[in-house]
């Protein structure tokens, strides 16, 4: 091998942290003032690799790998674990070999796993062995010193148990005694220890295989131990944090000479690509803004970071620079949270005594910033966006993604909307960027119709399957949940986080025994720390198994995909029985429930009632049979064996009459009952409500909706004021509808006054800033869309179907266009009467009806 150059990078290693012998022949120089460009890794690897300024970097600004590999380098790089300078954000480019140890999960950025150097060191040999050149770069990441040692197998029990609970403090940013300081501080000169022999392994090798040679020594930033008040690394811009360690060994002895000459000189990381292409003899980038150390001697240096309002940690400063230092040799000036801090290092080397800034250093600094800094301090992301081209080339080469993605680590969220509002999303990691803006905007509808957009086009992605599944799990929404989670685990059944969330579905769902199997899984995956946690549930599951196992068992059964209604009644029991929630697919899993339970409840007189009462083993069990709506224009209800059943349950009164009508015969058979459904008011936030233009319409899109009505309406109050939209929340269950709708919406010009949102998932969100409800449709059980809204103070306007009039109240019934619009624009509106009116429709009043009725046992008639 005739060179090597090797780039050695260790996070959160601090300027004080050297242990190597220097200055001897073939050892390390060590460069005394050198600093990071940043307090955490994404403002400091734009300048590692790209010589760049956190602020105005992008992908697209060529890397030292490169350069170095279109100079006939191969080129090798290893990241341990740190997602900001992995392939998400761009820094795989220009590298032959780049492995990335990251797990990562998109919606949080934790790492499931970080390799010791050990693990780095037996690629990169490998690699070295195969590897066809003459000329190599290497780059090698290790993240033994930030805070994950507890699984290193290279540390005592004693310093992993110390490990593990300093791992925890700093987690849960709890204070640290000084004992526990003091054993966090050997900790970690411990693993330096260990780190040392990886080094001297890297020496001794390019030393006997590499006629010449340069390998690089530093840290991305240094680690606060509680010189200003905390142990971290946040955005607070003291040398601590900013100094790092910066040594070079090369067995070249001009070069050797002329880095020892400027060793004291004042350095900063961002200069280190322009340096080593320099002095290699390659032209270096026109995007590059840093200096040739050797050539030039730097008067300061420029550090910047941002305070993320709740999480203060690892965020690019893409939004704009809040926090900033200017440093000299001889003082510190800085802008911290909005105030200036003036530091003369002569006097005050620690930085502990704050002095009022100098007239002069004012005016110096905003010198500097007015003219040296303009471009490096200008958030560029705005006219980059607007050049499509541009993007596209990114996009090709792999390069947008890491891009947005670093929008989306600066809390840039609304750039990366806006830029997807211009170049519209085309692959599947597209819609994910996407969604994580949405997410982060807190517009979890948006994100979550972007992840389906995403598994549309790539049924297959994982981090769109994961982060959909996270969002249905914040919101509870256990069905889908399964359903997302669930295509996860086919793909990858090893993720502890996906078993975790598996796990609470089944046992809301009363399915203990698996609730226990995925959580036990997830013990084989989950990192260390989290062990404890997960036993602690096991334990509580076991638990919760046994008190249930005296108690009667009542199973909720229905098909796949029509359980809406059910969650909130599965939860208000589960105190009494023992609830177990079937979604079923085949007549064996209708079996199976059955044979489990003392109490059947059949959701919905349908096809899995047919199967289920028809079942031998059924007889003598209580059974009960929910009838909701379309049921009543089928032929179920006569093939349901109803000499097994106990009552059939009605939800509104209407729907008892038309089931009479319809089957006279079957009602002298089996008891009845009508029980409304019922919303749960404890969680349905009030708000008084006004007149205004914004009309909420909610459902499937299909024929019982009626939704061409909508377009007649809308239409006729665009006429009184144009300012009037109708926002319609539903999927489209029938083409038709959806080529007529839009076909007419078109046609009459209403693009501005009909929105198409598809399904929504998250309500809540949705309903904000809704003044009316319309409900159009011609035939409803109950409406619970109507309910909801009126919960909310929102008035609804109701065409008047038939049984309408015993469900609402006469005077939000219309019959007609002219009569909805009239309703509509009328000065009428009183929120709390809706909200007084629905009472009666009360989860409380639902449940209690139903445990009535699950005690009930035989005999005929109501």
């Amino acid at each position: 091998m005739k060179e090597a150059l090797v780039l050695i990078t260790i996070d959160t290693m601090r300027y004080d942290d050297k242990i190597f012998l220097l200055e001897n022949d073939g050892g390390f120089i060590d460069f005394k003032n050198v600093f990071a460009t940043g307090t955490s890794t994404p403002f400091v690897f734009p300048g590692i690799f790209a010589s760049c300024y956190p602020a105005v970097y992008r992908p697209s600004v060529p890397k030292l790998a490169e350069v170095l590999k279109s100079n006939g380098y191969a080129t090798f790089g290893h990241n341990g674990g740190n997602v900001y300078c992995s392939d998400v954000n761009g820094y795989d480019v220009g590298f032959d070999f780049f492995k990335d140890r990251f797990k990562q999960n998109t919606m949080t950025g934790l790492s499931t796993y970080i390799p010791s150097y050990n693990d780095i060191l037996s690629d990169f040999f490998k690699w070295i062995d195969e590897v066809k050149s003459e000329k190599i770069f290497s780059w090698l990441h290790f993240m033994d010193l930030h805070g994950r040692w507890d699984h290193f197998k290279y540390l005592s029990e004693e310093y992993r148990r110390i490990a593990l609970k300093v791992y925890q403090k700093k987690s849960k940013k709890l204070e640290f005694d000084s004992r526990e300081l003091s054993d966090y501080k050997n900790l970690r000169a411990e693993v330096l220890k260990h780190l040392k022999v990886g080094i001297s392994e890297i020496m001794d090798f390019v030393g006997k295989h590499a006629e010449k040679y340069i390998l690089i020594l530093t840290s991305d930033h240094g680690e606060e131990l509680m010189e200003h008040g905390n142990i971290d690394h946040l955005p607070k811009l003291y040398d601590e944090i900013l100094h790092v360690p910066f040594m070079i060994a090369t067995n070249i002895e001009k070069l050797r000479e002329q880095f020892k000459s400027v060793k004291n000189n004042l350095i900063s990381l961002i200069d280190l690509p322009v340096t080593l292409v320099d002095t290699l003899g390659f032209e270096k980038p026109k995007e590059w803004q840093g200096l040739n150390f050797v050539k030039k001697k730097r008067d300061f240096i420029y550090a910047e970071s941002f305070r993320q309002k709740n999480s203060p940690r690892h965020d690019p400063a893409m939004r704009g620079v809040r926090n900033y230092c200017v440093r000299t040799l001889e003082w510190k000036y800085m802008m911290l949270d909005t105030k200036e801090t003036f530091f003369d290092l002569q006097k005050d080397p620690y930085e502990l005594k704050p002095e009022s800034v100098p007239e002069k250093i004012k005016n110096y600094v905003k010198e500097i910033l007015k003219n040296e800094l303009k471009n490096r301090l200008k958030v560029i992301v705005g006219n980059k966006l607007s050049n499509k081209k541009e993007f596209k080339k990114e996009n090709e080469g792999n390069r947008g993604e890491g891009f947005l993605l670093s929008e989306l680590k600066g809390e840039n969220y609304g750039k990366v909307v806006e830029f997807f509002k211009k170049v519209a999303p085309k692959t599947d990691k597209d819609y994910v960027i996407l969604s994580l803006a949405y997410y982060n905007l807190k517009k979890r509808n948006e994100a979550i119709t972007a992840l389906k957009r995403a598994l549309t086009i790539n049924p297959g992605n994982l981090d769109a399957l994961f982060n959909l599944s996270q969002i249905y799990h914040e919101m509870r929404k256990w069905s889908k949940l399964y359903d997302v989670a669930k295509r996860y685990f086919e793909i990858d059944p090893n993720n502890w986080q996906i078993n975790d969330m598996l796990c609470d579905v089944y046992a809301f769902e009363g399915h203990f025994e698996k609730a226990i199997e995925y959580l036990q899984r997830a013990l084989n995956f989950a990192p260390k720390e989290i062990l404890p946690e997960i036993g602690e549930k096991i334990h509580f599951l076991k638990s919760k198994e046994k008190e249930v196992e005296n108690k009667p068992k009542l199973a909720f059964i229905c098909a796949k995909g029509l359980d809406s209604f059910l969650d909130d009644i599965v939860k208000s029991l589960s105190s009494e029985y023992w609830v177990k929630k079937y979604r079923v697919n085949n007549s064996k899993e209708i079996y199976s429930a059955i044979d489990w339970a003392d109490i059947i409840w059949f959701e919905w007189a349908n096809e899995v009632a047919i199967i289920g009462t028809n079942y031998p083993k059924i007889v003598g069990k209580s059974v009960f049979v929910r009838l909701h709506s379309y049921e009543l224009f089928t032929t179920y209800p006569v093939k349901i064996n109803w000499n097994n059943v106990n009552k059939i349950i009605f939800v509104a009164p209407h729907i008892k009459e038309i089931f009479e009508r319809s089957f006279p015969r079957i009602l002298e058979k089996v008891n009845w009952e009508v029980v409304y459904n019922g919303i749960d008011l404890d969680n349905v936030s009030f708000e008084k409500k006004e007149k205004g233009y914004d009309i909420a319409w909610v459902a499937h899109i299909n024929h019982k909706k009626n939704p061409e009505m909508i377009i007649q309406i809308i239409k006729k109050l665009t006429e009184v004021d144009e300012r009037y939209k109708i926002h319609v929340a539903g999927d489209f269950q029938e083409r038709r509808y959806e080529l007529y709708l839009k076909h007419m919406v078109k046609r009459m010009r209403l693009e501005r006054n009909v929105i198409f949102y598809g399904w929504i998932d998250d309500m809540e969100e949705w309903w904000k800033d809704k003044n009316y409800l319309l409900s159009t449709s011609v035939f409803e059980s109950f409406g619970f869309a109507i309910i909801e809204a009126m919960a909310r103070g929102i008035k609804p306007v109701i065409h008047s179907f038939y049984g309408a009039e015993r469900l609402y109240p006469e005077n939000l019934l219309f019959d007609t266009i002219d009569e909805a619009v009239q309703f509509i624009i009328s000065g009428d509106y009183n929120s709390a009467e809706y909200r007084s009116f629905v009472e009666r429709y009360s989860l409380k009043k639902q449940i209690k009806e139903i445990k009535k009725i699950l005690k009930f046992k035989s005999g005929r008639g109501n």
